[in-house]
């Protein structure tokens, strides 16, 4: 019996410990935040953009965080890594009209605007709507879905006189969950295969072979984004929402 308390003791005293770190860390990523932001609020950018950047090698993912540093990347005229960290806020906040608007206005002043190859009547329809449909969005539908059902399932158990109204409840909230499920296993595969990138450099050049001396077929500038198609040694196929496709070597863009 002893022995079952000083070990409940020592439970508790690492818990606490535990908890206490964490609320300390947390402390100091507000007060790391707070501070970068009013730099930022003083036009200091470049100061502000190493506050963020130092919360972002802690491991803080947060739409807040990448959208603010996204700003200040702006503000500095690097319009690659601005737009990488828009898309990365929109991949955890799609519903950001803030976030959406200086995108689009990024977009609107590249030094080449890229039109999609699909981008007229419901093809741009469908494509405005896939843009809000994240892991993260079909995540939270599958846990809301599951939760429906495990209460629709109690209430089931729990009142034989509504069994026959619950019925169909059951086997719709299952079935959504499931779809949903279906949805973002298949999504999680395709963007692990075909992961997004935006080119950070000012210009590289698109070739047509995975080999340094075959013709140049394009160039993309900073801000185009584009996406894996094949891995071959040191070199990725890329294509871009126009069409237009080709091999560029490994680590001159930034996958999102």
């Amino acid at each position: 019996m002893r022995r079952l308390f000083l070990i409940g003791i020592i439970i508790f005293l690492v818990l606490t410990v535990v908890t206490a770190a964490g609320i300390c860390a947390g402390t100091d990523h507000v007060k790391l935040y707070s501070e970068a932001n009013s730099q930022y609020a003083a036009g200091e950018y470049a100061q502000a953009l190493s506050l963020y950047l130092q919360l972002i090698e802690r491991d803080i993912n947060n739409h807040s965080l990448y959208y603010n540093t996204a700003n200040a990347y702006f503000k500095l005229g690097e319009t690659g890594y601005a737009r990488l960290y828009y898309e990365r806020a929109l991949l955890l906040n799609p519903f950001d009209r803030d976030v959406r608007n200086n995108l689009r206005f990024l977009q609107n002043n590249m030094k080449e605007k890229i039109v999609p190859l699909y981008n007229e009547g419901l093809f741009k329809a469908l494509s405005s709507l896939s843009s809000f449909i994240t892991q993260r969005i079909l995540g939270i539908l599958e846990i809301i879905f599951f939760t429906a059902f495990i209460i629709v399932i109690h209430l089931y158990l729990i009142f034989p006189s509504l069994r026959e109204n619950l019925r169909g409840s059951v086997y719709g909230s299952l079935a959504l969950f499931m779809i949903f499920l279906v949805l973002l296993f298949a999504l999680n595969s395709y963007e692990k295969n075909h992961p997004k990138g935006v080119v950070v450099d000012e210009t590289i050049e698109v070739l047509s072979a995975p080999v340094i001396e075959s013709e140049v077929l394009f160039s993309v500038y900073e801000g185009a984004k584009m996406k894996l198609k094949e891995e071959r040694g040191d070199w990725i196929r890329i294509s871009i929402s126009d069409g237009r496709e080709g091999w560029i070597q490994k680590g001159i863009i930034e996958f999102i």
